[in-house]
């Protein structure tokens, strides 16, 4: 789910999102969470109420009382309630407290959020190469209007770590459409644009991939390009095997029994250390909006129709 741009507030989906995304938040940062319906009440530490406060308030609280003093915050998660934002705050896209959250949550983390730019003149260029195309084309199309949009793309850089012993890692990259899926394996193209952190004026395209299901086919792409080689794989398990045998020959020297805490923490350091495996994890992630060249063409047979397409101005 695209949290800023594609929301539905009234999609459950969307506001499970919403909903996740903030208990994760507010308990990393140590606060007593309940839920209570499509409410959440927030027994705020003094960080939050740093984050959630207005200056002026924080500043008068924080000289009254040496610090800011934990305060419950009372939130909901759709819109379609009487309630007013005295009794309960929304959380939702463009709202204060969401946007305070995200910001806060973007700016510890390495993930990032960013617009391509796109100059009048590739605009200008692309047009005129499809008008020149499209007249020569049978039946002849004309073009009647276009508009720059802006389509998401989820770029990811993956740090993939080979342990035998001794560790091996290389970083692999790739990127999802989040409008229809199709996996990129080289996201050059993409991070060779410059890049703008704020809104632009063109249209934003609804992610239709929800941001879980394409991290997922995202690593399970870099999985499947990851399998070791087999030898290496062969030679790492009977070096762990061995290395597994004296131990246990040492520990049964000793009169320890499988069960005795201290062989057990042995065995799996020994584990973690020696045996042969493929660690995956995300190192750093960009939500990317990638101009196209949305265009309606006009096209002249039988029977006139309007057939709608879409160009990358990358």
């Amino acid at each position: 789910m695209n949290l800023t741009d594609s929301h539905d507030p009234h999609d459950p989906n969307d506001i499970e999102a919403i909903r996740r995304f903030a208990l994760t938040f507010f308990r990393s940062r140590n606060c007593e969470v309940q839920e209570q319906g499509d409410h959440l009440l927030v027994h705020a530490s003094s960080e939050v109420v740093r984050l959630l406060e207005e200056p002026w308030s924080y500043l008068w609280q924080a000289l009254s009382h040496g610090e800011a003093p934990p305060r419950t915050h009372r939130f909901r998660t759709r819109r379609d309630t009487q309630e007013t934002d005295e009794e309960s705050e929304l959380l939702a896209p463009g709202g204060r407290a969401f946007e305070r959250l995200l910001d806060a949550a973007l700016g510890q983390g390495k993930v990032t959020r960013g617009y391509a730019l796109v100059s009048s003149q590739q605009v200008n260029e692309q047009i005129m190469a499809l008008r020149r195309r499209a007249t020569r084309r049978q039946p002849k199309r004309y073009l009647v209007d276009w508009k720059v949009v802006q389509k998401p793309f989820l770029i990811v850089t993956w740090l993939v770590t080979f342990i035998c012993g001794s560790s091996k890692a290389q970083d692999r990259r790739n990127a999802i459409d989040l409008e229809n899926g199709e996996i990129l394996e080289d996201a050059t193209a993409l991070l060779q644009l410059p890049v703008v952190e704020t809104s632009l004026e063109s249209s934003t395209i609804p992610a239709a991939l929800p941001l879980q299901e394409a991290v997922e086919r995202l690593m399970g792409e870099v999985r499947q390009d990851s399998q070791p080689d087999p030898q290496w794989l062969a030679a790492g398990k009977a070096r762990y095997e061995a290395a597994l045998q004296r131990m246990e020959r040492y520990f049964l020297e000793l009169g320890v029994t499988a069960d005795d805490p201290e062989y057990v923490r042995r065995c799996e350091e020994l584990r973690w250390r020696e045996a042969p495996r493929v660690e995956i994890a995300p190192d750093t992630a960009a939500l990317l909006y990638v101009p196209y060249l949305q265009v309606r063409f006009l096209q002249t047979s039988m029977c006139e129709e309007i057939i709608e397409d879409r160009y990358p101005l990358f």
